[in-house]
């Protein structure tokens, strides 16, 4: 029973993103790559460099409590 008990506690405690959110980060990483790549346009490696580096701030946001 306690197994049970720890598992409906991970799941309270481990949000993963919601989808509206996953698409805003897709939406929004060709924009973020060209401002990492200085405002040149980003190749499509840069575009998924910054797609993982936004989805990696938005879980850490997610599991810390954050908003916005």
């Amino acid at each position: 029973m306690a197994y049970i008990q720890s598992n409906k506690t991970i799941d309270l405690y481990n949000r993963q993103l919601h989808p509206t959110e996953q698409q805003w980060i897709k939406d929004n990483a060709k924009t973020f790559a060209r401002l990492m790549n200085g405002g040149n346009p980003p190749s499509d490696a840069q575009v998924a460099v910054a797609q993982e580096e936004l989805a990696q701030q938005a879980f850490r946001q997610v599991q810390n409590g954050v908003s916005g």
